[in-house]
């Protein structure tokens, strides 16, 4: 009977091993019923161990990973998960031994203490299983990386609360005890140091993304603006297209009947609304254009553009939308309260860079610290963002970004290396 007890504890392993791969880590099998044929001689493997008096631990983890490798074709992440198995039973296992106050070696010692151990152990998976489920989990993304870091992790701890569990506080001073206490030390302060190092720099990347995704949104209703625009230039072109026949008849009329003076106001009219036609800022680039017409159209201000920018930038367009939108929104947002409601802006091309210089007129306060804008705005958090993203992208192409302000005039140089 005794080797029926080792077959029982082959199939439970298993199971807890096949539960936690499928319904937790959401590995699907691949094998079936090699695996189902595999079980007989794995059975009568850990019963010939038994008789032949064999370490039937170490034959049943064997059968155990070679199952799971023929069921799921996968090799390590078997490896790993029948480690997480066995040192999440070591921690339920310290857990009913601290509550009920038994002996640890006692404890192990004792068939019975494995079965309720095993009893936890499986309610425990469940639990997980079920709340994955309830909450529909897709499946859980990994890399045998993080498993091994967690595996590192517990086996440190294990390996240094083990000492005083299995023989007390006053018998744990041998030099075997003291260096597994250290490794276990090592193991955690290394697998949790790169845990968060890990955290960190996906945290980082998760919020590059999401700014990327604002800059692309922003981008787009830029574009949709712009777009906008040139639909009324082109319902302007084709009403005035169609009218100019009857107005020039219109003129010509006042002038046979020498009416100058309505022929003369007349004529002002029909200027006006061709120039109306030409309100658009040409830059030289198309998604510069887009910002900068649809921000000189929403404010009062007047810009003074001189110079060209290539149509072609080593920048991305979301990159290009947010540089010139923040430093124009900037501007005509200083220039609102002032009288002079001019913003200068002057572009240069020195070999492959870029040098932007911008300057306007501001009543505003101006806070330069260690050559960094600061907000003047009480929620900290949700402005000066603008200023933050402009240098990121600066710094992003090697270039500088530099504020002045001298008798109540603003002036911002950006240098871009290489952005041509």
């Amino acid at each position: 009977m005794r080797e029926l007890y080792w077959v029982y504890v082959y199939a439970i392993e298993l199971w807890k091993m096949i539960l936690i791969m499928r319904g937790i880590l959401g590995v699907e099998p691949v094998q079936k019923r090699q695996a189902a044929v595999f079980q007989i001689p794995a059975v009568l493997g850990v019963i010939v161990c038994y008789r032949l008096g064999l370490p039937v631990n170490r034959v049943i983890i064997l059968f155990i990973i070679v199952s799971a490798w023929i069921y799921f074709k996968k090799f390590f992440l078997p490896i790993f998960t029948w480690l997480g198995i066995s040192i999440m039973d070591f921690l339920i296992g310290l857990f009913i031994i601290f509550f009920a106050q038994m002996d640890f070696q006692t404890a192990y010692a004792s068939n019975y203490f494995a079965d309720i151990e095993e009893v936890f152990s499986f309610i425990l998976v469940l639990t997980v299983i079920t709340i994955r489920k309830r909450f529909q989990v897709k499946k859980i993304q990994y890399t045998y990386s993080d498993v091994a870091l967690g595996a590192m992790v517990l086996i440190g701890v294990i390996a240094c609360i083990g000492p005083f569990l299995s023989e007390g506080f006053q018998n744990w001073t041998s030099f075997g005890k003291r260096l597994e206490i250290l490794l276990g030390f090592l193991l955690m302060l290394i697998g949790i140091s790169t845990i968060i190092f890990r955290i960190c720099k996906v945290r980082q990347k998760q919020e590059q993304f999401e700014q990327q995704m604002l800059w692309n949104e922003r981008l787009l209703n830029e574009q949709k603006k712009y777009y906008e625009l040139l639909l009324q230039k082109e319902e302007m072109t084709k009403k005035i297209r169609h009218d100019m026949k009857s107005q020039l008849g219109c003129l010509g009329r006042f002038l046979e009947k020498e009416e100058y003076g309505q022929a003369k106001e007349y004529l002002g009219e029909l200027i006006g609304g061709i120039q109306r036609l030409n309100i658009l800022v040409s830059t030289g680039n198309d998604v510069v254009d887009i910002v900068v017409n649809d921000i000189v159209q929403g404010e009062k201000m007047h810009l003074n553009w001189k110079g060209k920018i290539p149509s072609k930038l080593n920048m991305t367009n979301a990159e290009i939308c947010i540089l010139f939108s923040n430093l124009l929104k900037n501007a005509a947002e200083a220039v609102r309260d002032v009288e002079d409601k001019t913003v200068n802006v002057t572009i240069k091309i020195q070999g492959h860079h870029l040098l932007l210089e911008e300057s306007n007129q501001t009543i505003k306060p101006v806070i330069i610290e260690e050559g960094r804008l600061q907000t003047t705005k009480h929620d900290k958090e949700k402005h000066g963002i603008g200023s933050r993203n402009v240098r990121e992208i600066v710094e992003k192409y090697n270039g500088s970004v530099s504020y002045h302000c001298e008798a109540q005039r603003f002036q911002v140089n950006i240098i871009l290396l290489d952005a041509i």
